[in-house]
């Protein structure tokens, strides 16, 4: 192996440029950001200044080694760009001393121009003349180039200079348009953050963020990569490379030099390799932490050792209650430190808790505690995340374990017990951190659950819940295939979570592998088998393999010892798959044998209440469906999601029936219901809308499906109906314009169902016929029956509207042949010729139902050529045409005769009968 390549902990100016360009993570963006504002400084008249703000250890110089160097290859440059780097050590106290530090930095980069020679007589003079004189200097010998300043500590820098020397930098800079600046800084000091300094708002500013678990293992690689160590690459991918990645983490607390330190551990597996060096680097770091507490003041040193001490976040009162002090006295000292970097802050609730921001520093306040040869906590901490619990044990049993390295495992695993797992409790908090609110509440239990059974089933589960399907899956198929080391318990709940994944992406076949695979061994205990077999099931459901899934849930019910609600969970999906299938009565045994069941969930027992009724529903037993769905909303504690479903439903039912208002009574308890899901309160508002819109209420049906399109969460086929619904509900007060808005972000809505696209697509070439925009609506008909006709199934909607908006568009013969072949076409090239043949038959019967104001038959003449002469030349279109014709001459002779009708055969005359709601006896034909 080659040697390790030199990476400078403290001063990465001194690694090689291309070796900090291999390891860098996290920053490319911001570093590719920061090159092309410098190059535009450079070369316009458009001058940036960037401040870059990160505690100690977060890559700030590491980030600015990489922009000089990248400036410096950049030939493009050469001549408009010269660059002063200063000294981060040096103090500055006026103007005139920055500007000699900013000169022999130039000296120093480029001899040849900027030459010692030339400060010496300078030493001569006043310090108001030289300064006066550098200032000339220095703009005379960059001619018309930019100069670039690098700051260090700009914190110090402003410190150093007061008040009087910050005014005139500022001055200097805006009288002499030449300099940029890039600075870096811990905090963001008032002599910026002040509305009254002399440099508020005058650099665009970046915080630095510590790294995260990811791209914490992502530099690892990088740096392994570097050194040529494909073994450790590989390491780092896996379960236990990943496990000691987070252990580094706790430490480090995602700061990058302390990476670049603890790098050196990660591929340790022996206890004395890994106590030995870890002990000499608290030797060597804690000096450099010692003396960044000795910068404090005395208040905010005594919070810092505090909590040092603690290992975990605690509340400002009890900080307040231990150090003698007022809350607000410690309040304001914590805000000073979060922002000097020293401490991190997280909310539970409206309260804010607060720990160490380095762990590492942790080692200040035990070496000074620690009057014994004890062990260090830090390290006993490192131990309990560095090896699971069974490593522990393991190791401590070990024979060859030195007596120093037995006292760390003794009190890692004494630790443990005491306290609790360090190592899954940190992977929980890790994720919870990453989750929102509503996450967490989905997730949390769920993640704690696994990492006290395995920690790689946690890790799985926690990347699933972050969305990382592939992640999550790529873990679990490691413990599935590992050979050796994993109890069968751990590799069936394996399967039985990476089945679910699969499950939930809609790979149906791969979860029902999975699950072979979990029911084909012999220790799988009897929940397990009987989860797997439902689950089975459902995934054979969705294949609709409905055959096989009622095999699965016939076997589930049948399973000795099967547990009461895994029996309940499969009569609910078998009555589901029989309802389904159309065999109601099934159905409706199933659901009622899991209410009669004793100590069926109540979760059971609602689902198969509300399926109950959707059968009764569905054989016509309203009263019974109304009942069952009542029953579920009257449970003792029943779950929200189905008291709200039930509601829905019944809503519904109550809409059929024609009562509104207990319709409306349901859908508005479903809207205000406390954690009802985002689903049915959607559906909720769009049903209560469509009702007000029913009896003519357009003003409460906009405000409903306003609010179910701004409803956070709520699906999209919902938002969809809405977009649409809203559309047409501005259309029915004339507000063209709004309608349009409406259908036309549906239209822009990712993942609207087809059906709703197609029908706003319908409605747009309405509303646009009606507005007298006849191409625009041609071309909004041709998108929809275009898009409808490459679905599978195709579907292209009905056109009866828009045949009736054409009807009326023009009485003029020459305007009605010419719109009529186009939009013949349209429909032709869609290949829509049905749909256009229906629509135009449907409208007949329009016709004939408005008696007030029938058609005159000339005008219904004229209709008929049009489509005659348009579609002439189609075979697909003469059964239409033939009707059309039959149909249009029924209405010119009156609309009373229906022998008229007898110029076609019996099964075509029953469908002009139906659309003229005529009687097709004999008796009547022969009455006409």
């Amino acid at each position: 192996m080659k040697d390790r390549v030199f990476l400078s902990v403290f001063t990465p100016s001194r690694t090689a440029p291309e070796d900090l360009e291999a390891i860098t993570v996290q920053r490319q963006a911001l570093l590719a950001d920061a090159v092309e504002r410098v190059h535009e400084s450079a070369t316009t008249g458009n001058k940036h200044h960037l401040l870059f703000v990160g505690p100690r250890g977060t890559g700030k110089t590491h980030l600015v080694t990489l922009l000089v160097h990248r400036l410096g290859r950049d030939r493009t440059l050469d001549e408009r760009l010269r660059i002063a780097w200063l000294n981060k050590d040096e103090t500055s106290t006026s103007l005139l001393e920055l500007l000699r530090r900013i000169y022999e930095a130039l000296s120093k980069r480029y001899p040849d121009e900027f030459t010692p020679d030339a400060l010496e007589p300078l030493f001569d003079l006043t310090p108001e003349d030289a300064e006066n004189a550098l200032a000339q200097l220095l703009l005379k010998t960059l001619r018309d180039r930019t100069l670039l300043v690098v700051v260090e500590n700009l914190d110090a820098l402003f410190e150093g200079l007061g008040q009087t020397g910050q005014q005139k930098l500022r001055a200097f800079i805006q009288e002499h348009p030449v300099l940029s600046m890039v600075t870096t800084a811990q905090r963001l000091v008032d002599d910026i953050a002040r509305r009254q300094s002399a440099f508020f708002g005058f650099f665009q500013t970046e915080h630095l963020k510590p790294l995260s678990v990811e791209q914490a293992r992502e530099l690892l690689r990088n740096i392994a990569r570097l050194n040529g160590q494909t073994d450790v690459i590989a390491f780092l991918d896996s379960a236990t490379g990943r496990s000691r990645i987070r252990a580094l983490h706790h430490l480090s607390g995602g700061n990058h030099r302390l990476y670049i330190v603890l790098s050196q551990f990660i591929t340790r597996d022996s206890i004395q390799a890994l106590v030995d060096p870890f002990a000499k680097m608290v030797d060597e770091m804690t000096p450099y932490y010692q003396e960044r507490i000795r910068w404090l003041p005395a208040q905010q040193r005594k919070i810092v050792e505090f909590l040092c001490a603690q290992d975990r976040p605690i509340p400002v009162k009890q900080i307040a209650r231990r150090l003698f002090a007022t809350q607000q006295t410690i309040s304001s000292q914590l805000k000073d430190l979060r922002g000097k970097g020293y401490v991190q802050s997280a909310q539970r609730g409206r309260e804010s808790l607060y720990e160490i921001a380095e762990p590492m520093m942790r080692i200040c306040v035990e070496i000074k505690e620690n009057q014994t040869q004890g062990p260090l906590r830090v390290l006993v901490d490192f131990l309990r995340v560095w090896y699971d619990g069974r490593e522990l044990n393991a190791r401590l049993s070990d024979d060859r374990t030195d007596c120093m390295a037995r006292v760390y495992l003794a009190s890692a695993i004494e630790a443990n017990q005491a306290q609790g797992n360090l190592r899954a409790r940190l992977l929980v908090d890790g994720f919870n951190a990453e989750l929102d609110e509503a996450g967490r509440a989905q997730w949390g239990g769920r993640i704690k659950g696994y990492a006290e059974e395995c920690e790689e089933l946690a890790l799985a589960c926690g990347h699933w819940a972050k969305g990382e399907d592939t992640e999550a899956l790529r873990i679990l198929k490691e413990i599935i295939d590992e050979d050796r080391g994993r109890s069968t318990a751990v590799k069936l709940s394996s399967l039985d979570l990476a089945a679910e994944i699969h499950h939930k992406k809609g790979e149906y076949l791969l979860a029902i592998n999975l699950l072979n695979t979990l029911l084909a061994e012999p220790e799988a205990p009897v929940e397990q088998v009987a989860r797997a077999l439902i689950n089975r099931g459902t995934n054979y459901w969705q294949l609709e393999n409905f055959d096989k899934a009622i095999s699965d849930y016939n076997a589930a019910i049948k399973l000795p010892q099967a547990h009461v609600e895994e029996v309940a969970s499969a009569l609910v999906n078998r009555g589901t798959t029989y309802g389904q299938l159309g065999n109601h009565e099934k159905a409706i045994a199933d659901f009622s044998a899991v209410i009669e069941l004793k100590q069926a969930p109540v979760e059971q027992v609602a689902w198969a209440l509300v399926n109950r009724g959707v059968a009764y529903r569905m054989l016509g037993d309203i009263d019974k469906a109304i009942a069952d769905d009542s029953a579920a909303i009257e449970l003792p504690q029943p779950p929200v999601e189905w008291v709200a479903k039930a509601l829905v439903d019944r809503g519904l039912i109550y809409g059929q029936i024609g009562d509104s208002d207990k319709a409306n009574a349901d859908f508005t308890t479903v809207i205000k219901l406390e954690q009802a899901p985002a689903e049915e309160v959607a559906w909720a508002l769009v049903t209560r809308g469509l009702t007000y819109r029913l009896i003519g209420d357009i003003g409460k049906a906009i405000a409903d499906f306003s609010a179910a399109i701004e409803l956070p969460q709520a699906p999209i086929e919902q938002v969809a109906l809405a977009f649409r619904n809203l559309g047409l509900a501005y259309w029915l007060q004339s507000d063209s314009t709004r309608s349009e808005t409406n259908l036309e972000a549906l239209l822009r809505l990712k993942g609207a169902p087809l059906r709703e696209r197609i029908d706003a697509h319908l409605a747009l070439a309405e509303i646009r016929i009606f507005t007298g925009r006849w191409d625009e609506a041609i071309a909004a008909l041709g998108d929809g029956l275009r898009e409808g006709a490459t679905a599978a199934p195709a579907y292209q909607g009905d056109s009866t509207d828009i045949i009736a908006a054409f009807f009326d568009s023009t009485l003029q013969p020459v305007i009605r042949r010419e719109r009529t072949r186009s939009l013949f076409e349209v429909y032709r090239d869609a290949d829509a010729i049905t749909q256009l043949g229906e629509a135009l038959t449907r409208h007949l019967g329009r016709l004939h139902a408005n008696t007030e104001k029938p058609p005159s038959p000339d005008n219904l003449e004229t209709w008929a050529t049009a489509w005659e002469e348009a579609g002439k030349d189609i075979d697909a279109f003469r059964l239409p045409l033939r009707l059309f014709r039959t149909g249009i001459d029924f209405l010119k002779a009156g609309g009373t005769d229906p022998g008229i009708l007898l110029d076609l055969n019996q099964e075509e005359r029953k469908l002009l009968e139906q659309v003229f709601d005529l009687e097709s006896s004999p008796e009547a034909l022969r009455a006409g």
